[in-house]
């Protein structure tokens, strides 16, 4: 039953972490956006260098809550540190976007 609860967690989280990873790329690519608006034109506009500073908290920001997720995820990983739970978390790794192996 603990290790269905775990997997439940696991699958919730990796699900948020992947989420959270896909709004942290929206982010930058909206930051390496606005930057390259700002070399290409060669003119430090007030407008584009707030957007600038903007988009740079919201991907750090989104980044921070990505890591989060990832360290919860390890925390729960990590406390099952029997070897007869090890089988569980490979096979529960494999079937979710964890990757670990």
């Amino acid at each position: 039953m603990d290790q269905q609860i775990t997997a439940e967690k696991l699958r919730i989280i990796s699900e948020a972490l992947e989420d959270a990873e896909e709004r942290a790329m929206r982010f930058r690519e909206r930051h390496d956006h606005v930057f390259s608006q700002v070399c290409s034109y060669y003119l430090c506009k007030q407008q584009l260098l707030e957007a600038l500073a903007e988009s740079r908290v919201a991907m750090n920001e989104a980044l921070g809550f990505a890591v989060g997720l990832r360290k919860m995820q390890m925390e729960i990983l990590c406390s099952y540190p029997d070897e007869g739970d090890g089988l569980f978390l490979h096979r529960l790794a494999e079937n979710t976007s964890l990757g670990y192996s």
